[in-house]
């Protein structure tokens, strides 16, 4: 079974904080057991399963940004990524460019995630790249989406314009997610 650092549930804690006690309270009781105790007490280098954190990111997607599920986690995914880019990296992502943040994630897709293996691909065009993950038969959908959205995030905070993110199957079972920008 897949696994995925506690991280990942950090933001989500911290959104309902400040969205208020009753919106958290209303997620928490949509949560599965096993759900409920890992969104109270997992810390951010604890290993939750990826359904569990799936599942949770559609639920609080659906309360934090009320629509289509795909857009909710693209939303959910691109407000995470944000948290994360905050402070020194707020600045460093004005000075690297888009591709070397990508590759960089890329390169840190193992600390976060025990499957998968994840580069980054340059494309002719200058401003196109696939992030893409290999080994990883069953990625869930909810992952799929909050990647495309944090992949999104990323080519803005690096101040790319009309980001477009496209999540692609390949026939090989490798997922990738195509960015472009202007």
């Amino acid at each position: 079974m897949a696994k995925s650092k506690g991280s990942n549930l950090l933001f989500i804690r911290e959104e309902f904080k400040r969205r208020g006690k009753e919106l958290e309270d209303s997620f928490i009781a949509t949560l599965t057991p096993e759900e409920a105790g890992h969104y109270k007490s997992s810390l951010a280098f604890d290993w939750v399963p990826v359904t569990v954190l799936a599942s949770m990111w559609e639920k609080a997607a659906k309360l934090f940004y009320p629509g289509d599920t795909k857009s909710s986690l693209r939303k959910l995914g691109a407000e995470s990524m944000r948290c994360h880019l905050k402070g020194i990296y707020k600045v460093a992502m004005h000075f690297t460019g888009i591709p070397f943040v990508m590759e960089k994630s890329a390169s840190v897709w193992g600390t976060y995630h025990d499957t998968g293996t994840a580069k980054c691909e340059k494309r002719d065009n200058k401003k196109e790249f696939a992030f893409v993950v290999s080994n990883y038969p069953d990625l869930p959908g909810a992952l799929k989406e909050t990647v495309a959205g944090s992949t999104e995030a990323i080519v803005e905070s690096g101040g790319g314009k009309s980001s477009r993110v496209v999540y692609n199957q390949r026939p090989d079972g490798t997922h990738e997610w195509i960015a472009s920008w202007e």
